[in-house]
């Protein structure tokens, strides 16, 4: 709600939002990216303050996309909804569930990365095909944005994965393949496990 974000469903344990409808926000993929941002943060300190209580932990997984939807009532006489749907919206249901396989908790395409402008503290994490889909499109993991660092990363970490993905794009998969071991076993990262 900080981020003027709009709730549009529940659906199980998931919460649908969008943003810059229906109050336009010239703004809105930059308000979602730290929308994400901020929500992991605080379900970090919720975490920890629900560990000191002898109570389990919560992970969130958060995927972002941005694109030409429809907005507005859907449906038939007997039964409507104001509701979104839309491509855009299912690539971003898509790259929710995405973040399990990677091991991450919030991922965002480059579409919506590029829409939001600079400032934001990500890390490409690969090309991926989504279902439905037959082209790739580049995805980041968001962890941050200048003034609210999120959760850290180590430089070094960030610097050995872009260059094993660098040489993955390149086709040396014998070159990338024991620099991605490496930042597993060092580090733990999921993502270069993957």
């Amino acid at each position: 709600f900080d981020e003027r974000g709009t709730i549009g469903d529940f659906i199980g344990d998931a919460i649908m939002a969008y943003f810059g409808a229906p109050m336009p926000a010239e703004d809105h993929p930059a308000r979602a990216l730290r929308s994400a941002v901020r929500m992991q943060t605080r379900l970090a300190q919720l975490n920890e303050q629900w560990r000191a209580e002898g109570l389990p932990a919560l992970k969130m997984r958060i995927g972002i996309h941005t694109g030409e939807v429809i907005l507005g009532n859907i449906g038939s006489e007997r039964r409507t909804d104001f509701t979104i749907i839309g491509d855009a919206v299912n690539l971003s249901a898509r790259l929710e569930g995405a973040n399990k396989a990677f091991g991450t908790y919030t991922m965002v395409s480059e579409t919506a990365l590029e829409s939001a402008g600079p400032g934001f503290h990500t890390r490409e994490l690969a090309r991926i095909v989504v279902k439905g889909k037959t082209k790739p499109i580049a995805v980041h993991e968001l962890f941050g944005f200048d003034g609210h660092p999120g959760e850290q990363r180590d430089a070094a970490l960030l610097q050995g994965y872009a260059a094993a993905l660098r040489e993955f794009y390149a086709g040396g998969f014998g070159a990338a393949e024991p620099r991605f071991r490496e930042l597993h076993e060092r580090f733990g990262y999921k993502a270069a496990r993957f």
